[in-house]
């Protein structure tokens, strides 16, 4: 964000987005109580940053031979740090996602796509940070999603 306040509008405008769902329909994933242009870019943003963080966070790394300089520990120190950011940043949005997110088709495709297949390779995983988060986005999978998901 570029200063306070444009955080503050940003997070007013996200908050007008999420009233609550009249049972209207949906059209292209997005529900139809969206009464601005700029909130559907808002939307459609906010649902392009949440597939990136998925894929990003979520895609295998492959293996790298360890170098003279000892940079491939360096590597694998930041490559285990951003999946734990993403997973993290993954957590906040699945926690509460609000009525506009529980509500979108296009949501609901981009975690039966993408997020669930990568979790569960996370799920064996033997970093226990990472085995936490994965179940506790599972968990609030299950709690929030459970009727899209079946």
């Amino acid at each position: 964000m570029c200063s306070y306040e444009c955080k503050q509008k940003h997070i007013n405008l996200l908050d007008s987005i999420q009233v609550p769902y009249s049972g209207g329909e949906i059209h292209g994933g997005m529900p139809n109580y969206y009464d601005s242009e700029e909130a559907r870019r808002y939307f459609t943003d906010a649902l392009i940053v949440f597939k990136s963080i998925c894929k990003l966070c979520l895609k295998d790394v492959p293996p790298q031979g360890v170098a003279a300089n000892g940079q491939s520990s360096m590597m694998n120190t930041f490559t285990m740090r951003s999946k734990i950011l993403g997973l993290e940043l993954i957590l906040a949005v699945v926690e509460r996602p609000g009525t506009a997110f529980l509500n979108s088709k296009e949501f609901i495709s981009i975690i039966k796509d993408t997020l669930c297949d990568g979790l569960l390779k996370y799920c064996v995983s033997n970093e226990k940070t990472i085995f936490s988060l994965s179940l506790s986005i599972f968990y609030c999978l299950f709690v929030h999603f459970r009727e899209h998901l079946k």
